[in-house]
C-alpha cells in the first residue's frame, strides 16, 4: 500500500509539473536618452478656418523639457493631402519654446485638409513623458460672409459694417440680444456663426451660438450648443431633436453621421428653419452634463433679421 501511494504521489508531482505554465521573460521598453531633450507640442487652438487673403501657413508651437543646447528638431509629416509641407524646428541654448510653420501653398479654397505632425526620433521624444510629441491640424481656405439685406431680400455681403442687425429672444432663459452673423458656404451648406453686440457672446459667456444653413431648402441644423454653467462642474447645453437623439439617448446615439442625416431620414421631426426673416431654432431639450435635463420642444430661440420682417 505505501508503494502504491508512493506511486500516486510520484504521478500527481509529475502531472502538477506538467500542468505549469512557461513564463516568458519580460521585455521591458526602450529607456530613455539620458539626454533626451523631451520636445512636445502644447495644447494650442488654432483657427480651422482662414481666409484666402491671409498667407497659407500655419505656426505651430513647440516646447521642450531639456532646455540645454541648440537643436533642431527633426518632424515627421504624415498627410493623405499632398499639400503641406512643414519647416524647421529650431531652439536656441537655453529656450524652451519655440514655433514651426506649416504651409500649404497649393490648398484649394473650400476644402477641407488635414495633417498630422510627429515627434519620432528618441533624442527628442520621451518615451514616457506624459506629454503629446504628435499634433492635428485641420484647415480650410474660405472667405467669411455676412447676412446683409439688399432692397429687402437677404443677401451675402462681405464688409461687417453692411451685415444685417438681428434680434435675438431667447424664450426660456427670457433674454433679448441684439448682432449680426457671418458664415461661410460650401456647396451651398452655410455654416454660421452669430456675432454678438450686447453682451460677450450669445449667451453672455463667451461663447457665440453656431448652425448650418441649407441655403436650398432654408432648414437649419446646430450641434448640441453649450449655454452657461450650471455649477462649478456642470455645464448646460442646447439640444435639438438630432442632438437629443445623436447624443443623449443611449438607444440611438451615433445612429446618424450629421444632422442632415437625421432629418433627411425623420422627416415628420420639427427642424429649426429660415422664413420670412426669422430665424427659428426648434430647442427640444436643456441638458446639465451629468445631472439630467427637461423638455421644451418649441422655437424656443428666435432671431428676428431688420428689414425681413415680411416675406421676401
Amino acid at each position: 500500500m505505501k508503494k502504491f501511494i508512493t506511486i500516486l504521489l510520484a504521478a500527481a508531482s509529475l502531472f502538477a509539473v506538467s500542468c505549469q505554465q512557461k513564463e516568458e521573460a519580460y521585455e521591458w521598453g526602450p529607456k530613455d536618452d539620458a539626454n533626451c531633450y523631451g520636445v512636445y507640442f502644447p495644447a494650442q487652438t488654432l483657427p480651422s478656418v482662414q481666409d484666402p487673403t491671409q498667407a497659407p501657413e500655419a505656426q505651430i508651437t513647440l516646447k521642450r523639457l531639456n532646455s540645454n543646447g541648440a537643436i533642431t528638431v527633426p518632424i515627421e509629416l504624415k498627410s493623405n493631402e499632398n499639400v503641406f509641407s512643414v519647416g524647421q524646428a529650431q531652439f536656441a541654448d537655453g529656450q524652451d519654446e519655440t514655433t514651426v510653420t506649416l504651409s500649404f501653398p497649393s490648398a484649394e479654397d473650400g476644402v477641407n485638409y488635414t495633417c498630422e505632425l510627429r515627434i519620432t526620433d528618441p533624442a527628442y521624444a520621451s518615451y514616457y513623458k506624459d506629454v503629446n510629441t504628435t499634433f492635428k491640424y485641420k484647415v480650410m481656405r474660405v472667405s467669411w460672409l455676412y447676412l446683409g439685406v439688399e432692397n429687402g431680400k437677404a443677401v451675402a455681403v462681405s464688409d461687417p459694417a453692411k451685415a444685417a442687425k438681428i434680434t435675438w429672444v431667447q424664450n426660456w432663459w427670457g433674454e433679448v440680444h441684439t448682432g449680426t452673423i457671418k458664415f461661410y458656404e460650401v456647396n451651398g451648406m452655410r455654416t454660421c456663426s452669430t456675432i454678438t453686440e450686447d453682451v460677450d457672446g450669445f449667451w453672455g459667456t463667451g461663447n457665440e451660438l453656431n448652425f448650418k444653413w441649407d441655403s436650398a431648402s432654408n432648414n437649419i441644423y446646430f450641434e448640441p450648443q453649450y449655454v452657461d454653467a450650471y455649477d462649478a462642474s456642470n455645464d448646460i447645453y442646447m439640444y435639438d431633436y438630432y442632438g437629443y437623439y445623436n447624443f443623449l439617448n443611449s438607444n440611438y446615439a451615433g445612429s446618424w453621421p450629421d444632422a442632415l442625416s437625421f432629418f433627411s431620414q425623420n422627416p415628420t421631426i420639427t427642424c429649426s428653419y429660415y422664413e420670412d426673416g426669422q430665424i427659428n431654432l426648434y430647442v427640444h431639450y436643456f441638458y446639465v452634463m451629468g445631472l439630467g435635463g427637461w423638455s421644451i420642444q418649441n422655437f424656443d430661440v428666435i432671431g428676428y433679421v431688420e428689414g425681413l420682417s415680411e416675406a421676401e
